[in-house]
């Protein structure tokens, strides 16, 4: 019993020499390689790190606000008034003249929203800030 207990533990030891070995030859742990290969092992996991990295994702958000923008707000407010950007909820649209700035405010502020939520999720805009340009 003494003698498998031994060489359990010599196996191991050897086991871990090998590792750092290998570790310094190679430049990284594989043992560690292992484990981040089997906690995001699926395509869209690294296409979504990916997207982060190259910042593709907040492009994609600003394609898809603008087409939602042209295809569900009234022509005439599309005229005067573009969206920028979201940042933490909060969409911003430069307007082009105080007229229309006080006309969107104040009337048709409610409805763009709702209409925007509705396409894009209430948890993605949950105001909306109007610019002079």
């Amino acid at each position: 019993m003494e003698h498998t207990r031994t060489y359990a533990y010599t196996k191991r030891r050897r086991n871990d020499s090998r590792r750092e070995i290998l570790r310094m030859w190679r430049g990284f742990d594989e043992e560690d390689l292992k484990l981040n290969i089997l906690t995001s092992s699926t395509p869209a996991d690294y296409l979504t790190k990916l997207f982060k990295h190259y910042k593709i994702d907040k492009h994609h958000e600003k394609e898809q606000l603008l087409y939602i923008w042209k295809h569900s707000i009234a022509p005439e407010i599309q005229a005067h008034a573009k969206p920028v950007n979201i940042v933490k909820g909060v969409l911003f649209v430069c307007v082009d003249n105080n007229a229309w700035l006080s006309e969107i405010v104040h009337f048709h502020r409610k409805t763009i929203l709702t209409q925007l939520q509705a396409a894009l999720g209430k948890q993605n805009i949950q105001k909306i800030s109007f610019r002079l340009s």
